[in-house]
């Protein structure tokens, strides 16, 4: 007498490899798009720097959709060219950004708190500003004016500040001296 013998499920189990390969991919073109746009900046000189740091800043076009990849980074000011994580803010987006909010400024973190200093990166919306200020706490000023980049017209403003200052408020300048926006600093490296 034969006796049924309940069949052994088989497993068959992927080769990884499709997911690994798909994942380098996807990891290898959203490199090659920040290094096409900044591979140590395309820009003779940093668009800011401090005493033991830059920030390098890159673009390039999107194809023929009008739009531009913008990068920045901080990076040692003894070696441009040496990536670091962790030395300050750093990004890269498309530019102008059709769901880029209305505002002047997008943005204001501190990007590297340090004994002597306080870095402060303020990242600016499309409409052009004339001088970007930081108020403090005890009501002292510190203004400088925002880089344009050469092609897609995105803004950005650093300000280095005194070590151990407390950051209130930043303000955008417009023409004439008007206040277009402010925004208080949020965030610590």
């Amino acid at each position: 007498m034969k006796t049924n013998t309940p069949a052994t499920p088989v497993v068959r189990k992927r080769p990884r490899r499709v997911a690994l390969v798909a994942a380098a991919l996807i990891g290898l073109t959203a490199t090659a798009a920040a290094a096409i746009a900044l591979p140590g900046g395309d820009l003779d000189e940093p668009a800011f720097s401090g005493d033991n740091w830059e920030l390098i800043v890159g673009e390039a076009a999107n194809g023929d959709s009008g739009t531009f990849k913008v990068c920045h980074s901080f990076v040692p000011a003894d070696d441009p060219e040496t990536e670091v994580n962790g030395l300050g803010t750093s990004g890269c987006s498309n530019w102008p950004s059709a769901t880029q909010p209305d505002a002047v400024i997008l943005d204001a973190v501190v990007a590297i708190r340090s004994a002597d200093s306080v870095v402060v990166f303020v990242d600016l919306g499309s409409e052009p500003v004339e001088a970007v200020a930081v108020v403090l706490e005890d009501g002292s000023r510190f203004d400088v004016s925002p880089f344009v980049m050469p092609q897609s017209r995105k803004q950005f403003a650093v300000i280095d500040l005194p070590g151990g200052a407390a950051v209130a408020t930043v303000e955008a300048i417009g023409a004439g001296g008007a206040v277009l926006d402010s925004n208080g600093v949020t965030g610590e490296n």
